[in-house]
């Protein structure tokens, strides 16, 4: 899998990169908001267009096709996001508020996202066994408890505007369904082949969640700022679901 190794390598050279430039502060200001922007804006361009490539890869007809593009369209949005996001701070120097155009592209983002997910689960008619579905629940449960006591409940008590507080339980909630699907995805794929595009496009998500419960709690304490350490966990996210996007096209190849 040469491309896959030239892909995964050039993203930790990335993720790195952007991990020294924030650790050790070359840049400050206006130009060390706008490096932190980029980041995720030209990762969110790598996942959605490997997604689509992928996609393409399948016959018109196969429904792996349609899930792999309903992925691609949801990253698409997301990039959308990310590049509202980088025109409001960047382009315009202003702050972006909370909601913000940017916020209204990730929403939509789910959507397509969760068929893509469900899509590929469904199309393989596998019957999870508990023993398989058991590991991936546990960790579910995990993260579902882990976002109720430290996002859910604080966003669920605290005296913030209404469209704020459904934002803030919106995305952890949202990151929650969209985990549980890509986990049934992988206990019915099992460990074969078929399942490692899979797994770590999974593992891509997983950074995403975890960068978004953050977000939300950091916005609850309202000291979220661009260039947090947080960050760079969208930008990994992006980029791992890119690469596993690109195992998926190289194994096409092969059959």
């Amino acid at each position: 899998m040469k491309f896959t190794r030239i892909a995964a390598v050039a993203a930790s050279v990335y993720v790195f990169a952007g991990a020294a430039v924030y650790s050790f502060r070359p840049l400050t200001g206006r130009a060390f908001i706008a490096f932190g922007d980029t980041l995720p804006v030209i990762a969110s361009v790598f996942a959605f267009v490997c997604t689509l490539l992928a996609a393409s890869r399948f016959e018109p007809r196969e429904s792996q096709r349609l899930a792999w593009g309903f992925l691609g369209f949801g990253l698409f949005l997301w990039f959308l996001g990310e590049a509202s996001w980088w025109l409001i701070e960047v382009a315009l120097g202003q702050e972006v508020p909370f909601p913000s155009i940017a916020d209204a592209f990730w929403l939509l983002g789910y959507i397509p996202l969760f068929m893509g997910f469900f899509i590929n689960w469904r199309q393989f008619g596998i019957k999870a066994r508990l023993s398989l579905v058991g590991p991936w629940l546990m960790v579910l449960a995990v993260i579902i408890v882990a976002s109720f006591v430290f996002i859910l409940w604080p966003v669920i008590t605290a005296k913030i505007a209404p469209v704020e507080k459904f934002l803030d339980l919106a995305y952890p909630l949202a990151d929650d369904i969209i985990l549980g699907t890509a986990f049934f995805t992988l206990a019915t794929l099992r460990f074969g082949l078929l399942n490692r595009p899979w797994i770590i496009i999974v593992l891509g998500f997983m950074f995403l969640t975890v960068a978004d419960l953050v977000f939300s709690y950091l916005t609850i304490l309202d000291v979220y700022q661009t260039g947090n350490p947080i960050d760079l966990f969208w930008v990994a996210g992006y980029l791992v679901v890119g690469v596993g996007a690109v195992y998926q096209t190289e194994l096409n190849r092969l059959f």
